[in-house]
């Protein structure tokens, strides 16, 4: 158990390295960071035009809605594909998995290596876009006393909410692209498929709606 925890270990380090920390990576960044951009934007624009701060409440509650149908449903959802279906098609196009083939690893443990790492990585990103856009959206001067719903307001206990559906919808989402990508040499049509059953899952009957990550979220 302890060989195995010391590999796990050696991989998450290698893959965060090796897939992370290059310009590969920096197209799904650019996408997690989207949101946060257009926020940034948005109180650009409200100080240019001398509009009225907006009420706290009022902004969370039109936060909440990008949060779930554009943060969670699509840039989470696409990030996620990039990320996890690359630590393995990744390896396939590189002809570099036969590396970690020859090496005295199980698979098991090359798997969960490659999933700690993408799911650390996932965190990493979209926490970090999470709290910039936290940040614009409540923004003084911008939102009516936003500092303090944030901080010691309601907001706070929303912020951990949002924080705990962040994660879980990377472990989730994670583990489907792994799947995929372990599965289906090209996992593009199914992860469009994917999307629309995420997407409609309010028009299912109850008993398909628990087939899909976002009804748990």
């Amino acid at each position: 158990m302890a060989l195995w925890t010391r590999q796990v270990r050696a991989m998450i380090g290698l893959e965060l390295k090796k897939t992370f920390l290059r310009p590969r990576a920096l197209p799904v960044i650019l996408a997690a960071l989207l949101p946060a951009l257009l926020l940034f934007l948005r109180a650009l624009a409200a100080r240019w035009t001398d509009q009225g701060a907006q009420p706290a409440p009022e902004v969370a509650l039109a936060y909440a809605s990008i949060f779930q149908l554009f943060f969670v449903r699509l840039v989470i959802f696409f990030g996620c594909f990039g990320i996890f279906t690359y630590l393995v098609r990744g390896e396939v196009a590189e002809r570099s998995l036969h590396f970690y083939l020859m090496a005295p690893l199980r698979r098991e443990v090359f798997l969960a290596g490659k999933f700690l790492a993408g799911v650390l990585a996932g965190w990493a990103l979209f926490l970090a876009s999470l709290a910039l856009q936290l940040g614009f959206a409540f923004l003084p001067g911008v939102t009516s006393g936003g500092a303090a719903y944030l901080l010691s307001g309601p907001g706070a206990g929303q912020a951990l909410a949002y924080a705990g559906v962040t994660m879980l919808a990377v472990v989730g989402y994670g583990a489907l692209f792994l799947a995929l990508a372990l599965w289906v040499r090209n996992p593009m049509l199914p992860a469009a498929a994917l999307l629309g059953w995420e997407w409609l899952n309010f028009l299912l009957p109850p008993a398909l709606q628990k087939i899909s990550v976002i009804h748990h979220l």
